[in-house]
């Protein structure tokens, strides 16, 4: 696991309320990707910049509503350009191949029985319940399967394995194998 996946990284996450607000932007951008034709899913660059802009005229002109403060709609000027991207990442995704809808196994969930989407570890197929998508990626896969729509997460801490493990230096013993 430690070789495969030396590069990723360990990021701890929380919802902040104001970013609720987005919702509105989130579905101008998604019903944009969606106007447009995709032949080719590696010249979509010029397509990222043209929508930025459209969405960035959009918010100026106050026909996207973004909370009144100078943090947001500079917070919203930084990310945009990736969260159209994202978009045209979900639209490309296929189901069972990088996640899967499924019934979620936490205690939340059961009550209300409706599929989640999962990430699934593309080298070992493992379904990966506590892992989800940030640059709203995860959204735009919530608007394109119609579930119910979450508030995008901000990373509070992040470390990567490598520096992880070098932490405990000669306290960390290892076993290779499969079980």
């Amino acid at each position: 696991m430690c070789l495969d996946k030396a590069r990723h990284v360990l990021y701890l996450s929380h919802e902040i309320q104001t970013l609720k607000w987005l919702e509105t932007l989130f579905i101008f951008i998604w019903t944009s990707v969606n106007s447009k034709k995709i032949e080719n899913p590696n010249e979509i660059f010029q397509d990222i910049k043209d929508i930025s802009q459209y969405i960035r005229q959009l918010v100026k002109n106050k026909h996207i509503f973004i909370p009144d403060s100078d943090y947001m709609k500079d917070f919203v000027n930084y990310k945009i350009e990736r969260w159209v991207d994202s978009a045209f990442q979900a639209r490309i995704m296929k189901e069972d191949d990088h996640f899967v809808l499924d019934i979620s196994k936490t205690d939340e969930q059961k009550s209300k029985k409706q599929k989640t989407i999962i990430v699934l570890d593309k080298d070992t197929g493992v379904e990966q319940y506590s892992t989800r998508w940030s640059h709203g990626l995860a959204q735009f896969l919530e608007l394109k399967y119609r579930r119910k729509f979450s508030v995008e997460s901000l990373k509070a801490v992040f470390i990567s394995n490598k520096a992880f493990f070098q932490i405990y230096k000669h306290r960390l013993y290892g076993l290779t194998g499969t079980l």
